[in-house]
């Protein structure tokens, strides 16, 4: 796997790149052949589906915000990435079904 790559085709269809040390490591570990990472609802935007019973990758994410007393605070949160090896496109009823949604 070459983070490179992920990034590149995550930057060039709009999304932010993936960072962190232990994100990229754990990345690598686990699935070595990816390409191409996005999160369940950015998967939807682009016409795909998760496979059935596939499994994401849990990466950790920060935030910088100021609190009410105008205070810089950073929280973390957790979100998970799937390979496009792990999605299908979507049928014409699914891509109906899901622009109805929103």
């Amino acid at each position: 796997m070459c983070i490179e790559t992920i990034n590149k085709n995550r930057t060039q269809n709009g999304y932010k790149a993936i960072t962190g040390a232990k994100n990229i490591n754990e990345l690598e570990m686990l699935m070595p052949d990816a390409t191409y990472l996005l999160t369940f609802k950015q998967w939807n935007k682009e016409h795909r589906v998760i496979i059935k019973g596939q499994h994401g990758f849990k990466l950790r994410g920060a935030r910088t915000y100021k609190n009410k007393k105008g205070k810089e605070e950073t929280k973390f949160y957790q979100f998970t990435v799937f390979d496009i090896s792990q999605t299908r496109e979507m049928t014409l009823e699914e891509i109906e079904k899901y622009t109805d949604k929103n």
